[in-house]
């Protein structure tokens, strides 16, 4: 998987991710890095919050943020 999205990671390139999960996260932290706009969609109120809880995930969502992720926590896609 992860060869197949390298090539769709370049700059100027916009992605869409839907989950910030451990790899929905990396993933965004990565395209940003290599210059994508990157919007990514949570349903759940901060990255990885079932996992890390409340405290860190807020945290994570907010480093994201002051990276250049669009984050939508929150929210779903339809």
């Amino acid at each position: 998987d992860a060869t197949r999205i390298a090539g769709d990671l370049v700059a100027g390139a916009r992605i869409v991710i839907v989950g910030m999960g451990v790899i929905g996260a990396e993933v965004a932290a990565s395209a940003v890095k290599l210059g994508c706009r990157v919007t990514a969609v949570e349903p759940l109120a901060a990255p990885m919050i079932r996992a890390l809880g409340a405290r860190f995930g807020h945290w994570l969502g907010e480093e994201h943020r002051k990276r250049g992720v669009d984050t939508r926590f929150s929210h779903g896609v339809s």
